[in-house]
């Protein structure tokens, strides 16, 4: 599991201080007060990623990264 605000968002760009990243296509987004909460289709699945509204980037193609200490494993 990883928190949707532990989640960074680039136009495009791989980031290369982050550990994970994955590339995906935003499919909804949803402001909620200051938040913006995206839902991101990504080839292991849907992500929702969650922004402050006014830094919150909301291009169409998004390179998604986050580090291995944002993960958390969770049992079944």
């Amino acid at each position: 599991m990883i928190r949707p605000e532990r989640i960074r968002l680039d136009e495009t760009t791989k980031t290369a201080e982050a550990d994970n990243q994955l590339s995906g296509k935003v499919v909804s987004v949803t402001y909620v007060g200051q938040l913006v909460e995206l839902r991101i289709e990504t080839p292991v699945g849907s992500l929702t990623v969650t922004q402050l509204s006014s830094t919150a980037n909301l291009s169409l193609e998004q390179s998604l990264s986050w580090n291995a200490n944002d993960c958390i494993l969770l049992p079944d």
